[in-house]
């Protein structure tokens, strides 16, 4: 059992190194690392910060959170969370009246 482990560790660290190489040689600035090339815009850039930030609190911050302040945690956990949804609905429809406008079917149209 022990070999498999040290066979699979070097075949995965070999791995790395031979990624790592290739994608030295294609990213020449900092900006092709950060977004890995390509442009995502501010608006999605902030989006996906903010679902990172949201995933990291709900799994680092609310045990935590829970742990000091207790069955108080909820009314905040309920109150945040019912806001979340109102500007989850008011950005989706947004995008969709302006996804509608540009003409656009989606993948599966």
């Amino acid at each position: 059992m022990i070999t498999w482990m040290i066979v699979l560790g070097i075949a995965y660290v070999g791995l790395l190194v031979f990624l790592s190489l290739n994608s030295r040689k294609r990213n020449k600035s900092t900006e092709d690392y950060m977004m890995g090339g390509g442009k995502i815009g501010l608006f999605i850039g902030f989006m996906s910060f903010s679902a990172t930030l949201f995933s990291t609190f709900t799994l680092m911050g609310m045990p935590d959170f829970f742990r000091n302040h207790g069955v108080g945690a909820w009314i905040f956990l309920a109150f945040s969370d019912a806001v979340m949804v109102f500007f989850l609905i008011y950005f989706s429809l947004h995008l969709r009246r302006r996804v509608k406008q540009s003409g656009f079917t989606g993948v599966a149209g």
